[in-house]
């Protein structure tokens, strides 16, 4: 018996009523109804459509298998990291300067 679940069963009797599906689904699962292995791989197979020339112009040309066999590698581009100047911190106060903060601060109040 072929395993499917139920949106692969219903995809498969496309065209039929939901009723009629509803109806061989039941059957199915009771192993009533059989599904051919080959009618399920039929049903997976698509086809392309024809092109419009223009489309067909912009598709790549086709690579030989043999091309195929040889990675190809490629280095990545390199970029120059643009230089980032970070600005120099203002040198610390003299030891002086603090004292004469400190005095004024404590004469004056400031």
């Amino acid at each position: 018996m072929t395993t499917m679940t139920w949106p692969q069963f219903k995809h498969h009797h496309v065209g039929k009523t939901n009723e009629e599906i509803s109806s061989l689904w039941k059957q199915f699962k009771a192993g009533e109804y059989v599904i051919e292995e080959d009618s399920i791989e039929a049903s997976k197979e698509t086809e392309e459509g024809p092109r419009e020339e223009e489309e067909v112009e912009q598709l790549p040309e086709r690579v030989d298998d043999a091309s195929l066999e040889e990675p190809l590698v490629t280095e990545p581009e390199k970029t120059e990291e643009p230089i980032i100047k970070r600005p120099t911190p203002a040198p610390a106060p003299k030891k002086k300067d603090e004292e004469k903060r400190l005095r004024d601060l404590v004469l004056f109040d400031m």
